[in-house]
């Protein structure tokens, strides 16, 4: 995954999330008891309850929990923004208006920081559901949350601001903050505040940490002799897989000590080498679903047109043998539109979204329990439909053809609706 999209694609979504941020504290004192998770939502307990449907179930805590079934896998989307009338929108396009299709899941990035700051570590943006997050909104679409909570500053524009973010010093407990309610701060008022919504949420904690393209990511942007040491990232920070996995423990305490027993944690890498995968793991204690992320770039100059499967196969099979027990989520995928020569052979967006659904429902990922499809316009992307894409926020999402773009596959949206009836009928 080549950096300048990888930055620019996150850069993106995050500025659409970065509303008003609240403060104060959410509910009561700290310890109160959690109210029903799934207030408003059927509890399934087995897929034979409701016509074998993949669903989302919750444990003692209220923690989502992601289930298949044999014929059906969950369903989501990546959207900007995140909002109530977005999320029926789509469910309407992807359904009829008396039918809508379910979502599953819905998606959106946050990161610690957003301020302008030129070389310090500004205050994390806290836990704020019906604002900065929107979390409540997508719990009113009647999806569960999935939020992409990244340790960086996105506004910043030097190396040594984003260097306040590294895992080592997230670990050694420079951001860990207060909980106390009249003055909440850094990982422990967002962990409080999370538990204080009482709502479910998944929460994909550095997603994609075996990259470069990230200030939490081990890996090097330049090929080096890692005999002599590990090689910095592309915001000049050298992470240990080791300091990554002290990271996500360190952060995991702060929530539990907290009582954020809502909170389902995603362990999200991208697809890439196997040594990258697998140093990075925190192990099955600390881990609850294992995601993964991996698009088809068809519209890159020199890039073949590659299917779901040969994009995602290789690294499922590695998350499978690190991590067998665990439910596999494919956090992130989608594909660009197809470029000439591609479209001359037959390639197409809407059959890979056909076929990316037949390998769903194929034997061999029978442990892969959903997917998220990154349904938002902009760099290599285009979405599979566009009536949900504007200019919002000052970035334009939208999905017309202009210099630069595809215009969008026709067969798309129908080949994305027929996707979805087969995975929920």
């Amino acid at each position: 995954m080549g950096s300048s999209t990888r930055s620019g694609r996150r850069r993106a979504a995050v500025v659409i999330v970065l509303l008003a941020v609240g403060t104060a504290a959410l509910g009561a004192g700290r310890g109160a008891a959690p109210a029903s998770a799934s207030a408003g939502r059927p509890v399934v307990i087995s897929c034979a309850d409701d016509g074998g449907r993949a669903y989302i179930s919750y444990d003692a805590g209220g923690a989502p929990l992601m289930n298949r079934c044999p014929h059906s896998v969950l369903f989501g989307v990546t959207v900007a923004p995140p909002s109530t009338s977005m999320l029926d929108q789509v469910a309407g396009e992807l359904g009829s208006a008396t039918a809508p299709a379910a979502l599953n899941t819905a998606s959106t990035y946050v990161p610690w920081g957003s301020c302008a700051a030129a070389s310090t570590q500004c205050a994390l943006n806290l836990f704020s559901p019906g604002t900065a997050y929107n979390m409540a909104q997508i719990a009113a679409a009647g999806a569960t949350p999935v939020l992409s909570w990244e340790p960086w500053n996105s506004q910043c524009q030097t190396a040594a601001c984003e260097a306040w973010y590294s895992d080592a010093a997230i670990a050694a407990g420079h951001f860990d903050g207060s909980d106390d309610p009249n003055n909440l701060s850094g990982i422990k008022g967002f962990a409080f505040q999370v538990a204080q919504w009482h709502q479910p949420v998944f929460i994909r904690l550095a997603d994609e940490m075996n990259g470069y393209w990230a200030p939490w990511g081990t890996q090097g942007t330049a090929a080096c002799d890692f005999e002599q040491g590990r090689c910095p990232n592309e915001f000049g920070i050298t992470n240990q897989p080791s300091s990554f996995v002290a990271m996500w423990d360190h952060v995991r305490s702060i929530f539990a000590a907290e009582g954020a027993t809502n909170v389902t944690w995603i362990w999200n890498p991208n697809v890439g080498a196997s040594d990258g995968i697998t140093a990075d793991y925190p192990g099955n204690a600390e881990v609850d679903v294992v995601g993964l992320d991996g698009y088809n770039y068809a519209a890159r100059e020199g890039v073949p047109w590659r299917s779901a499967a040969s994009v995602l196969q290789p690294s499922l099979d590695v998350l499978r043998d690190l991590a067998p027990t665990k439910p596999e989520w494919i956090g992130e995928t989608a594909t660009s539109e197809p470029a000439p020569v591609e479209t001359a052979a037959g390639e197409g967006k809407a059959g890979w979204i056909t076929h990316l659904g037949t390998d769903l429902l194929n034997g061999s990922w029978s442990h892969v329990v959903g997917f998220s499809y990154y349904d938002i316009a902009g760099n290599d992307f285009m979405p599979f439909d566009c009536g949900t894409n504007g200019t919002v926020g000052g970035v334009d999402y939208r999905c017309d053809g202009s210099p630069g773009r595809a215009p969008p596959d026709p067969g798309a949206l129908a080949s994305m609706r027929s996707l979805v009836a087969t995975l929920q009928q």
